[in-house]
């Protein structure tokens, strides 16, 4: 989870260490693309990480997060931070 708060904190995505071109279902896509070297945010676009961790003993945990959306009243005020205005 570290690491996707950075991403977007920094505005760029970073390759996947795992990703196997010679194994992967997504190079057929027309959606999604992997990211093999890192790439910059475009001015204005919003970003959203998901993650999905399977743990020891049936613990699971599925995440989505971003930026809050434009006008949602709310605005940052610190890395990966989203609070309510005054």
């Amino acid at each position: 989870m570290a690491k996707l708060m950075l991403m977007n904190h920094k505005g760029q995505i970073l390759p996947d260490f795992n990703y196997d071109a010679a194994h992967s279902t997504l190079n057929h896509s027309k959606v999604l693309t992997p990211a093999t070297s890192p790439i910059d945010r475009k001015p204005g676009q919003p970003l959203r990480f998901a993650a999905n961790v399977n743990g020891i003993g049936g613990n699971h945990a599925h995440l989505i997060m971003g930026d809050p959306a434009p006008g949602s009243g709310t605005e940052r005020h610190g890395p990966g931070c989203g609070r309510a205005r005054d």
